[in-house]
């Protein structure tokens, strides 16, 4: 059945997350019409924020009513410190919390705990059950970190597409005792399996621009998160109020089938709807443009387009939250990266309400196996490791235990993972043709979309926004 509107709209935006927000704020604020665009945003979930979501737990308490605390399931730091995130917060006078950097693939770990509280991160060898600090000397520990930061300096006319950060690494004779460090710290971060899975050319690319564009040096002050019970909903909702979705967007609404054969864009729902539109933007994330039987065009996009879509992967990402009434890790420690262990990497936080948060997050295969092993299983693996690295015993840390909560993204059916990595053989010019618009009517946003990097949510917010501009020169 058609749409009850008989007018043909001027865009309509695919998806209601970081990048379909920005681009419906932009079309409505930024357009040189007497009146803004007709605008509709189409959500399969039913609720906005994609990949931004926040959740309240609620946790048992002997007071009444019960405690609760709020979690970001998904996106939680606010990378860099020149996005246009980081302006929100200023203009907000949001409070905020600075994190230190320990994942390698974020560009850890930084040289000095953070200035606020003097928070830092530690290392834990798994095999040899042995903690480093960030700043231990250990040869090969600072000899891999070195090599990481290196990458950005590296000249991408001299590297071979088809190298993977492993074969560098192999040239760099980085100690095999660092491959289990490697994987939990650049590769989980990265959300891919190995370090033999990621474009060392495509990484060169990513962290030369975090380094020149995003303020994501250790001397530009790092990264962030909010606090005081805010959470990174707050920054999709603030967007939110500019689109004004309850007029402008339309929940549960899954888009089958984009038709950009005539001169009016067709979008199909599984529930029948047939929208027209002169132009669109989607942003649904790459497994699902990767997948037609989940989004099918007619015309089928350009062969280039499905072959550099091909060189993105995207695999699960889960947190599983354990919530202690006091917390069981040193408190200057912040944040843990584990090798050889079933989880890679935990971040710790307390609450104004003062409960105590330790957040696992695992992604590809390490967040699979996790999955497999369920909630509980994978709640007494945590507990463990915290005994393995601090001084507690299990029984001890299990008696703090307030409340536990896990998500696996891949169980989300409209997004299916966490977010893209680059495979060997992906360059700049494949994000370029994935970003390229159809005909002037079909135009593309998201992180997977960034051509300078992608994996962040300040990166789909910025695809969203040239998107929008670029179907406002059309219109």
């Amino acid at each position: 059945m058609d749409d009850a509107q008989a007018d043909i709209y001027d865009c309509v935006i695919i998806g209601a997350g970081a990048a379909g927000l920005c681009a419906g704020r932009h079309l409505l604020q930024h357009h040189n019409r007497p009146s803004p665009p007709s605008l509709l945003l189409l959500e399969a979930l039913l609720r906005i924020g994609g990949r931004v979501h926040t959740t309240t737990l609620s946790v048992p308490s002997s007071s009444s009513p019960p405690s609760s605390v709020r979690v970001d399931l998904g996106a939680e730091f606010i990378h860099g410190s020149t996005t246009m995130i980081n302006e929100m917060v200023r203009s907000n006078n949001w409070p905020t919390e600075e994190v230190f950097t320990a994942a390698q693939g974020d560009g850890g770990p930084d040289d000095a705990p953070t200035s606020d509280h003097q928070k830092y991160g530690v290392y834990y060898l798994g095999k040899e059950k042995k903690l480093l600090r960030y700043d231990d000397e250990d040869p090969d520990f600072v000899k891999m970190n070195e090599s990481f930061w290196s990458l950005a300096d590296l000249d991408p006319a001299e590297i071979d597409p088809e190298m993977s950060i492993a074969d560098h690494f192999e040239s760099q004779q980085i100690s095999s005792r660092m491959t289990g460090m490697s994987n939990a710290g650049y590769s989980n971060t990265s959300a891919a399996p190995s370090l033999s899975s990621l474009s060392l050319l495509r990484t060169v690319e990513y962290e030369r621009h975090w380094k020149d564009n995003d303020g994501c040096c250790q001397d530009d002050g790092g990264d962030c998160r909010l606090s005081n019970d805010m959470s990174m909903s707050d920054v999709i909702d603030r967007i939110a109020v500019d689109v004004d979705v309850g007029k402008n967007c339309r929940l549960g609404v899954k888009v089958d089938r984009i038709d950009w054969e005539g001169d009016v864009v067709k979008i199909e729902s599984s529930a029948g709807y047939i929208i027209r539109s002169r132009t669109v933007i989607v942003t649904v994330p790459v497994k699902i443009l990767q997948t037609p039987s989940l989004l099918f065009f007619h015309p089928p996009l350009p062969p280039p387009k499905v072959s550099s879509l091909s060189l993105y992967g995207m695999e699960d990402a889960l947190k599983l939250f354990l919530i202690f009434r006091e917390p069981v890790w040193p408190s200057k420690v912040q944040n843990c990266i584990l090798s050889d262990s079933p989880i890679p990497e935990m971040w710790f936080r307390s609450t104004p309400s003062n409960l105590h948060i330790c957040c696992c997050f695992a992604t590809s295969t390490f967040a699979s196996n996790l999955k497999i092993l369920g909630e509980v299983k994978a709640v007494d693996i945590a507990l463990n490791l915290l005994s393995s690295m601090f001084t507690n015993s299990p029984q001890q840390n299990k008696s703090h235990l307030l409340s536990t909560h896990m998500i696996s993204w891949s169980s989300t059916p409209s997004i299916l993972g966490g977010y893209s990595y680059p495979k060997v053989g992906m360059s700049e010019s494949h994000v370029k043709l994935i970003a390229e618009p159809l005909e002037s009517k079909v135009f593309f946003a998201g992180e997977h979309t960034h051509v300078g990097a992608g994996m962040t949510v300040h990166a789909a917010m910025e695809t969203g926004i040239m998107a929008a501009q670029s179907v406002l020169n059309c219109l």
